[in-house]
């Protein structure tokens, strides 16, 4: 039976992000959560919009970069630093 659901990602990114091709929810859930905890570079925002924006525009998928509530994450310094001095008008 096909999968009528759409999907956020394509199979490439799927394969990238989750290691199969099509992950059902619990492990979608578990690998989403599990790069959130292992990002080391966070930062409170003040306007969630803005930083769902930035990650738009710069093509960031959630194995590099995710908000939730409040607080933004990335995976490496690069794109965190980059974003703080955006945040900053630097």
């Amino acid at each position: 039976m096909k999968n009528s659901t759409p999907s956020l990602w394509t199979k490439e990114e799927q394969l990238e992000i989750f290691g199969v091709a099509n992950p059902d929810l619990s492990l979608r859930t578990t690998v989403l959560l599990s790069y959130w905890n292992g990002f080391k570079h966070k930062a409170q925002i003040n306007n969630l919009e803005e930083a769902k924006e930035y990650l738009k525009k710069k093509g960031l998928k959630e194995h590099r970069a995710q908000v939730r509530g409040h607080i933004i994450g990335f995976a490496d310094n690069k794109m965190y630093a980059e974003y703080m001095l955006k945040r900053k008008n630097v």
